[in-house]
């Protein structure tokens, strides 16, 4: 899943967050993403034969923010 900008919204505070995470798991999202990206470079991210904590938590923190997109596209969120 490529994360595009229709998958951002701004909270209450005028925060830009990943719809259906917090500020603070946007951001560790995105942290762990360039971390994992400079693991394996020029591989995709992919749940295969994840173990370490830090690739459960992505996997984590991608879940939500799915689940919160989804939520967000059927309540007609993102019109295009």
């Amino acid at each position: 899943m490529i994360i595009g900008e229709s998958n951002y919204a701004l909270d209450d505070d005028g925060n830009r967050i990943l719809i259906g995470l917090t500020v603070e798991e946007t951001r560790e999202f995105l942290e762990l993403t360039d971390l994992l990206a400079s693991i394996s470079p020029g591989q995709p991210l992919s749940s295969i034969d994840w173990t370490s904590p830090q690739e459960m938590r992505w996997l984590a923190l991608m879940q939500k923010h799915t689940l919160g997109l989804e939520k967000h596209l059927s309540a007609g969120g993102i019109k295009h």
